[in-house]
């Protein structure tokens, strides 16, 4: 059997696999030359350490192997090891040891009193990866104790990231020492069992290694590419815009790998728009926010890119460890519309600090105030920062040139501009490619000296001023051409994006429709429509657009698809929409919402898919009829109902939904459903159980969302603790429409699907209670919540108040109040000093503006403020709810805001918001530290009026 070094005991134990390859088929290794960058480093770094206790015994011997490389004898560094102990040496670097096949080099050991320690040195700057540190010396440890000695301590050696070099650089000062003694133990018992495994792997075939988070933690595998060439499509659901490893791995364990397996699965706009390009093989262009995009460029413009060298051993003076030095930069730019491209560059290959002459010579090339565009600016903007910290005497001119630049990753990343090729990716060697294709200039490959990409200028540019002239001219010109090659892509991509944003067909709307595009929009739901109606509009001839303007107002209403009946809807549709009768299309779109709206209840599900059917069928015949214009669509409609595949219920309905949607009122609520909720179990007393997602709407319909999903989360956090007290071991609460999902821990043999209702008091019309109910009809005991604040879907709009009032001959009485309560102010202030900030601000305004401004006000201009006292308990911040009701009446116009106590003394502090709500626009009117006079101002304003 081969040696079993210490990287590949670490490779073993995040995956057996991954040993073997590396043992076996080494050559199918994908090393990117950024982990290159970082082995390389941390090679630096080791031969810094080696200095850490001063003088040591260097024992590294090299023997050239068959294939002329050279490669460790480790026979003869191990004697070597032998010899130095023998002698006493005080520090060893790269002491080797061979035990039984299992052998390890110690970074440094170090003689103790009673023994030695071992230091084990890395290039990290921090211990984020300690279990795997501990792993590394705990099996150095094992080798050494099997060869005789004593190991009295085990350290690990990393990096200060806030040492920066002064004069000379300070080893010891660079350097931490940490004892992980402690971790090392915990990892030191289960080296025997894990050498064991893995001298089995090497000397067994190929271990069978499904996919999973090992593949890319602690470390990025380099065998990836073998491992899963066979096993993930291209494209897959790992190739989605900003999905994360794990949740991809989820999805995969799950069944779904490709991308048309997600077509069901909750995406991201972008994944979305990704996933719809990607299966439609076509491309997506918002010219409108392109155009928009390009107003904020100007003439002269500049396109800037910077190259910089991350050292972890810092070279420059007031530099420290892994600092970003900027050493050059290509910059192309045209001075007018249709001015010549132009092009300067630095590159600093001197060996001194380049930083000074590229800021002062980057001064000179961008003049103050001009457009300057980056991809990606974030690293140009922070290397600006930082030449402008680094050279005071520069930083205004610096910071100018920071504060004019303008992103040109923008339109991409925010899904403006995207096409297959992208591969969820919007780097620049992304975009490039997948925009020019076939242009051999704009191709990173054809590059040549060895500099293709930004990790490989990071490599070569260290080495530059030590090579032979004529090596020292090959890699310049190849740095040179490199980051060249960056600002003339920023260039060429900015002419494409004008391009596009100015390109005009003659598509007409039909032809839009009937695009591949859209061939995946019947699942995809409302973000797939909107995504294809983006795309086209400015295709549009000046007829289609205001067809399409038309289609776009009835899509854009959010009918939502729940079951496979109803999403076969959307295709048909479309195909309504493309023959341009846009009529029946409205008249299709109410029917549809109505009756997801009306008549779907879970119980109903098998006689509303029935329905569906029937109304599938009718669209298709009214496609499939000569007639452009249905005049006779309402009797087709009632023909159909009259079929003995319908019940006489099904008929009411499919003729009533025809009326169109409409909100009822509470009263016709009731009615409508008092009969067929009871014959369901859904009348309880004075309470009406109603749908979670039919409340959701009536509270989304009047513009309190998030009142409606604050009470949810409420809800939610009372579930949690329900079953938490019960010990079913629940891990979250989750709201999909209807239903709550209890999602409990792996070893939970629970399961937690409920249907969530709503109680609808009909005696109090408010909504005050919920209960969810389990399987087998379980009710859950609940803590009753009392949600009648936020329940306004009957509460009467404060602009129809005002109207009301001003019809009545009552306008006055509001400037009245206005100046009552000016004046009101005025005197508390020169009678009492401690009112000074009793003020309303904004409440002295014109009559024009009172919708926006003043308090809701009844038409007979009598207000009753009902107040909640302070109930004396101690707390830093205490919410209450408030009603304010009319006088003798049982209807609530408003909603009183809260009344939050802040600090302990309950009587510190006290702030009265009334926030008043239309359909959709706040009001705001605040009373501020009235110190003890609210109650006799507010009740000296109700009174006036």
């Amino acid at each position: 059997m081969a040696n079993l070094s210490k990287s590949k005991y670490i490779t073993c134990c995040q995956c057996p696999k991954a040993l073997w390859l590396k043992q076996y088929k080494s050559e199918e290794m994908v090393i990117d030359p950024l982990t290159q960058a970082r082995f390389d480093a941390g090679s630096e770094v080791g031969e810094l350490a080696k200095r850490l206790f001063g003088d040591f015994v260097e024992v590294t011997v090299y023997k050239t192997a068959a294939d002329k490389t050279q490669r460790l004898d480790l026979g003869a560094m191990a004697a070597a090891t032998q010899k130095a102990l023998a002698e006493g040496a005080e520090n060893i670097a790269e002491a080797a040891f061979i035990y039984d096949g299992y052998y390890c080099a110690v970074d440094l050991l170090h003689k103790t009193p009673q023994g030695y320690a071992i230091y084990e040195v890395k290039s990290s700057t921090d211990l984020k990866e300690l279990e795997v540190y501990a792993q590394d010396v705990a099996y150095q440890k094992y080798v050494l104790t099997n060869c005789g000695l004593t190991i009295t301590g085990t350290y690990l050696v990393n990096i200060d990231n806030e040492y920066v070099l002064d004069g000379k650089l300070d080893v010891k000062g660079f350097f931490r020492i940490n004892d992980i003694s402690e971790a090392v133990a915990n990892e030191y018992v289960k080296v025997p069992a894990q050498v064991k495994a893995a001298k089995k792997v090497l000397e067994g075939g190929e271990p069978k290694q499904d996919l999973a988070e090992y593949c890319k933690k602690p470390y990025a595998c380099s065998f990836w590419n073998y491992c899963s060439r066979n096993v993930i499509p291209s494209p897959s659901v790992f190739n989605l815009y900003r999905m994360s490893f794990k949740k991809a791995l989820e999805h995969m364990n799950e069944g779904r790998l490709s991308l048309e397996d997600m077509r069901q699965e909750k995406l991201t706009d972008l994944q979305q728009l990704q996933l719809e390009c990607t299966l439609g093989n076509t491309s997506y262009i918002n010219r409108k926010a392109i155009g928009e995009f390009l107003k904020k460029l100007s003439y002269p413009l500049y396109f800037l890119d910077f190259e910089t060298e991350q050292t972890v051993i810092p070279k420059y003076q007031g530099t420290h460890p892994y600092q970003q030095v900027t050493f050059q930069y290509s910059l192309h730019y045209i001075e007018h519309e249709g001015g010549e491209l132009k092009h300067r560059e630095f590159l600093g290959i001197s060996g001194e600090d380049p930083r000074r002459a590229l800021a002062e010579q980057l001064c000179k090339d961008i003049p103050l105030n001009v457009c300057t565009t980056a991809y990606n600016k974030a690293f140009e903007c922070t290397r600006l920062k930082e030449l402008a910290e680094a050279f005071p005497d520069l930083a205004p001119h610096l910071l100018n040139i920071e504060s004019h630049i303008v992103d040109l990753l923008d339109p991409f990343r925010a899904g403006y501009y995207y096409l297959p090729a992208m591969n969820g990716s919007f780097s620049i060697k992304k975009v490039l490619p997948a925009l020019f294709p076939d242009d051999p200039e704009l191709d990173y490959h054809n590059l040549s000296g060895g500099v293709q990409n930004g990790g490989e200028a990071m490599s070569i540019y260290p080495q530059i001023q030590f090579m032979e002239p004529e090596k020292q001219k090959k890699a310049r010109r190849a740095l040179l051409d490199y980051c060249c090659l960056d600002t003339l892509a920023m260039v060429k991509l900015w002419e494409k994006l004008r391009e596009v944003s100015e390109e005009k067909t003659t598509k007409t709307f039909k032809n839009m429709m009937n695009n591949s595009f859209i061939a995946n929009c019947p699942q995809n739901e409302d973000k797939a429509i909107e995504n294809l109606l983006n795309a086209f509009i400015d295709n549009l001839d000046k007829k289609s657009k205001e067809q399409y303007r038309q289609v776009r107002n009835i899509l854009e209403k959010k009918i939502e698809f729940n079951t496979d009946a109803e999403k076969n809807f959307l295709p048909l549709l479309v195909k309504l929409i493309a023959s341009g009768r846009i009529d029946d299309c409205k008249k299709m779109i109410d029917l549809v919402r109505h009756s997801v709206y009306v008549y779907k209840w879970p119980k109903k599900q098998k006689s509303y898919s029935t329905y569906c059917n029937k109304f599938i069928d009718f669209l298709e015949k009214l496609l499939n009829s000569t007639s452009k214009k249905s005049t006779g669509i309402k009797k087709d409609i009632t023909s159909k109902c009259t079929t003995p595949a319908l019940t006489g219920t099904e008929e009411h309905w499919l003729k009533e939904a025809f009326q169109g949607y409409k909100v009822y009122s509470h009263e016709q609520l009731m009615k409508k459903f008092t009969a067929r909720l009871r014959s369901q179990d859904r009348i309880s007393g004075n309470k009406v159980w109603l749908p979670l997602r039919y409340i959701s709407k009536l509270y989304k319909k009047n513009g309190k969302a998030k009142e409606f999903s604050d009470w949810l989360n409420n809800m939610a956090e009372e579930i949690f603790v329900h079953y938490k007290d019960d010990k079913n071991e629940i891990k979250s609460v989750q709201f999909k429409t209807q239903q709550v999902y209890l999602v409990f821990k792996k070893n939970s043999k629970c399961k937690g699907t409920y249907n969530v209702y709503v109680a609808l008091s009909r005696e109090n019309k408010k909504y005050e209670a919920y209960t969810p109910t389990g399987e087998g009809n379980t009710k859950v005991p609940m803590t009753v919540t009392d949600i009648s604040d936020i329940a306004i879907d009957h509460v009467k709009p404060i602009d129809q108040t005002l109207r009301d009032l001003n019809n009545a001959g009552k306008i006055e009485n509001l400037k009245k109040v206005s100046d009552a309560y000016q004046e009101m102010i005025k005197k508390s202030q020169n009678s009492d000093s401690n009112a000074e900030n009793a003020s309303l601000d904004g409440l002295n305004v014109d009559i024009d503006a009172l919708t926006n401004e003043l308090n809701l006000i009844r038409e007979d201009g009598v207000l009753r403020l009902m107040h909640t006292k302070y109930n004396g308990k101690k707390s830093n911040s205490s919410t209450y709810k408030k009603i304010i009701k009319i006088k003798n009446k049982n209807t609530y116009y408003g909603i009183l805001g809260e009344v939050i106590i802040d600090g302990e003394d309950e009587e510190k502090k006290r702030y009265l918001y009334y926030n008043l709500k239309e359909q959709n626009a706040p009001m705001r009117v605040a009373l501020k530290e009235l110190n003890g006079t609210e109650v006799q101002i507010t009740k000296a304003i109700i009174d006036y009026i």
